[in-house]
């Protein structure tokens, strides 16, 4: 006998076909908001990535940093600053547009030469300074930008 289409679905037929309506609302919601927890910015204004370059036409990386995409004059997150020779002079973060949390410092030749905190803008916590042969030149702690 031929099932009729018109005929009313039983009770176990309605609950499988919500469920799979349910499940693909899960899996909607995942795709949608997937890229977003990917990205770590989440509850976070969208960041637009700036680089600049020496001279025009020239590829050579300058800085390498990112904006806030409503306003593009707030740097947030990583930021990288380079030399024409490629090597790279400094790196850290921003925060609203202050510098915070660990900022390295390089020679030209590309060692290490200095590495400490920041906290909104203010130097704080141990710094290291080296000298180009990779030996600690001096260790100080700061606190608001000073020498506790």
């Amino acid at each position: 006998m031929k099932a009729n289409p018109f005929q009313k679905k039983s009770e176990f037929q309605l609950n499988l076909s919500g469920r799979m309506v349910c499940s693909l609302l899960w899996v909607s919601l995942i795709c949608l908001f997937l890229p977003q927890f990917a990205s770590g910015q989440t509850g976070k204004a969208p960041l637009k990535r700036v680089q600049t370059y020496y001279g025009k036409g020239n590829r050579v990386t300058k800085q390498q940093y990112y904006v806030q995409a409503k306003n593009l004059k707030i740097l947030e997150g990583s930021f990288e600053e380079y030399l024409v020779n490629g090597k790279l002079t400094m790196k850290g973060f921003f925060k609203n547009n202050l510098k915070d949390s660990v900022w390295q410092y390089y020679f030209e030749k590309g060692q290490q030469k200095s590495v400490g905190n920041y906290k909104a803008g203010e130097q704080v916590g141990e710094w290291i300074y080296y000298f180009e042969n990779g030996n600690i030149n001096r260790k100080g702690t700061l606190k608001n930008g000073t020498k506790e």
